[in-house]
């Protein structure tokens, strides 16, 4: 009767610890997909990174092109201007004088400032003229160049940042 009971008992303890095994096994084998769907979610984070990173070089490589040719072209149109200013001054500073006046009649006319902002942006006369306006639309295109990299630099670096966020938290 010992002998009985305690087969019946080493039976039960057997049949318990497989019940153990099986719930082990389908517990791994659950772990081991989701650390496989965690490996895969940051092997494509880093490919994302990776893809935004040569993506910002490219823009950052156009941009010092870009804005190398705006600060050449202005400081050619400065020497042009310049030599045009000791040929014709009096034409070359009204035009300049004109325009910056009426620039700052549109701050204390607001009812007319639109219509003011665009005579000081009128074609001047004269190659004088029509330089400085060259000129100082190129000054704005660089100003807006160079914006528009640091609002993409500052998108780069919020979205690496959650990027590196989310990695660090996968890891």
């Amino acid at each position: 009767a010992n002998k009985s009971a305690a087969i019946e008992n080493h039976e039960a303890t057997i049949a318990s610890l497989n019940a153990d095994i099986e719930d082990r096994t389908a517990q791994s084998e659950r772990l081991n997909e989701e650390v496989a769907d965690l490996l895969k979610d940051m092997s494509a984070n880093n490919g994302t990174r990776s893809t935004a990173a040569a993506q910002r070089t490219r823009e950052n490589l156009d941009f010092q092109a870009e804005e190398a040719d705006m600060i050449a072209g202005i400081s050619q149109l400065e020497r042009a201007l310049g030599l045009l200013n000791a040929i014709e001054p009096a034409s070359f500073l009204q035009r300049r004088d004109a325009a910056t006046a009426l620039r700052s009649a549109a701050e204390y006319f607001p009812k007319d400032r639109e219509k003011l902002l665009q005579m000081a942006k009128a074609p001047a006369s004269g190659i004088a003229g029509v330089l400085w306006t060259f000129n100082e639309t190129m000054g704005w295109n660089l100003g807006a160049l160079r914006t528009a990299e640091a609002n993409a630099l500052a998108d780069y670096d919020r979205l690496n940042a959650t990027l590196s966020k989310e990695y660090a938290d996968m890891d």
